[in-house]
């Protein structure tokens, strides 16, 4: 029996930074999914399905906190994880609310 590919996406839009973390995701035996802005972060999650997201809080296009509202509801939501250099507390707001951040 085949195992199921284990899919990440990562959105970020930082090259250097994607890399990083993609490294890590393979160095875990899955498959890292990249997209440089919000949009695109949408149309890949919504095409491939992954498992988990690992999304910046800004991105162009469609912010981070946004992407995890417009997936919230999808049949195949991804897990997500709020990633940013710094959060101030008036953003973590955005995700506790709906109980993704504590």
């Amino acid at each position: 029996m085949a195992q199921e590919e284990c899919l990440i996406l990562i959105a970020e839009d930082e090259p250097p930074i994607a890399e990083v973390v993609a490294e890590v995701v393979r160095d875990l035996g899955c498959t890292p999914l990249l997209a440089a802005d919000g949009l695109q972060a949408l149309e890949i999650a919504r095409a491939r399905c992954p498992a988990v997201l690992i999304t910046d809080l800004m991105l162009p296009h469609l912010s981070g906190a946004a992407l995890i509202a417009a997936l919230h509801n999808e049949p195949s939501a991804p897990t997500a994880v709020l990633a940013a250099s710094f959060i101030r507390p008036q953003n973590s707001c955005l995700c506790s609310t709906r109980g993704h951040m504590r």
